[in-house]
């Protein structure tokens, strides 16, 4: 399998958010589904603390990920840079691995603790 870095995450708790128009000066267009002001409820979720850098997303790329369009670009080859010109399915499809690997290495770990 390959290796695994588990990102540090943070918790962002439930509460209500206010999606709209922001704070712009009239003079702007926006599209008219900007224009009226939602309030919804969100559950708890987690967030990474800090951005996928490219080391971790090309571990994703080496066990089968799709590569994204500019990876390979010379300016972007620092494996320390955050990943970047990903689209929405690169990261949710990065983040399905995650997931897999994190179930994968508990199950593992499980396994040996039940064995003791």
């Amino acid at each position: 399998m390959t290796e695994f870095i588990e990102p540090e995450l943070i918790k962002i708790p439930s509460g209500k958010v206010l999606l709209g128009t922001p704070l712009y000066s009239k003079d702007i267009e926006f599209p008219h589904s900007w224009r009226s002001k939602v309030e919804i409820e969100l559950k708890d979720f987690y967030i990474g603390k800090y951005s996928v850098t490219r080391k971790e997303f090309s571990l994703f790329i080496e066990d089968g990920g799709k590569l994204p369009a500019d990876w390979d670009r010379e300016d972007l080859g620092n494996p320390a840079l955050p990943a970047t010109g990903l689209s929405w399915n690169n990261a949710n499809s990065y983040v399905e691995w995650l997931l897999d690997r994190k179930s994968t290495r508990l199950n593992s770990s499980h396994t040996d603790i039940s064995r003791m």
